[in-house]
Order: C-alpha cells, then structure tokens, then sequence
C-alpha cells in the first residue's frame, strides 16, 4: 500500500474517532442554598426522577413541624442502608431548618417498635423502607396514617429516594 494512502486512511480513522466522542454528561451533586452547601449521595439530576406522592402535603408537613423522628424496621440487611439514608437526611433536616427557616426542630431517630405513642402523635414520622423491610418500589410518598415513607428496592435506591425527598424542600 502506498504511504501516502495509509496516511489518509490512518488520518481518517483518527477524525472519525474524535467526531464520534461526545461530551461527558455533567451531574450536579450539590444545591447551595441558605448560603449554605447541601451536598446529594446521588447526582440531583437521578434523584429528581424518582416518583413523589403528595409533594405539596409532604412539604407542608415538613415545614410546619416541630418534631421529626425517622424510624426503620431494624433488619439486619437493611440496617447499613438506613444508617447512610438516616444520617444523610437527618442532616440536610437538621440544616434545614436552621438555615432556611431559622428554628429549631426536635429530631430524632428511632426503630419503628420503640416509637411512643406521643412521637405517634406530635411528630412527623419519616419511616425508611428497604427491599428486606417492605419496599415495593423506590418512591417517596405519604401513607394513610400520615407518615412520610421514603424507600428504595436496594440500598442505592433508598439513597435516592432519601436525595429525592431533599429535593421536595430544598426547591426552589
């Protein structure tokens, strides 16, 4: 083959591999509001495409309280998945309130069994659900005893769901 037809053809090959690459995605994993960061386990633009129920009743739960308890049913598999989605959410809360409305809430977190009847009733309850606990799905939603209810089908799910429900209070 003649050099000059192999360089065409190499410069060719070249070309057609630049055209073909595109841009990497960007993901976003960070909102700053309040003046302050709040930063997502999951890139925002994934977190934002799990499904919510009663968003408008969830965040008017969320920013009329003045007590907050996230419980889970303590199961062995499950227990490392509610610890990253507790704390994670505990703290975008926790921030929350400070920051965006300048109030202090009483949180806490508790298994599901050592609720007292006074949390049952004066507290919004945000129960965590994961595949070995009752989660159906990867959703976020408020069930008929009022309680708010974040779940995911495995663990990474349920810290998009926990991410999806930051997004219902942390919007603009």
């Amino acid at each position: 083959m003649k050099p000059y037809l192999m360089i065409l053809i190499i410069g060719l090959v070249v070309s057609a591999g630049c055209i073909s690459q595109q841009e990497p995605e960007k993901y976003t994993y960070v909102i700053k509001k309040h003046g302050i960061e709040y930063i997502f386990t999951n890139s925002i633009e994934n977190a934002s495409l799990i499904p919510v129920d009663n968003e408008s009743q969830i965040l008017d739960e969320i920013t009329t309280t003045r007590k907050v308890r996230i419980t889970f049913e303590s199961q062995t598999t499950d227990n490392i998945a509610f610890q990253l989605a507790g704390i994670d959410t505990s703290s975008k809360l926790a921030h929350f309130y400070i920051y965006g409305q300048g109030r202090f809430v009483d949180m806490g977190a508790e298994e599901l069994i050592n609720l007292t009847a006074n949390d049952r009733e004066n507290a919004t309850i945000i129960q965590l659900k994961g595949p070995n606990t009752g989660a159906t799905d990867t959703s976020v939603y408020m069930d008929p005893n009022g309680w708010i209810v974040i779940e995911g089908s495995d663990q990474k799910n349920l810290t998009l769901a926990a991410d999806r429900f930051a997004l219902i209070y942390l919007k603009d």
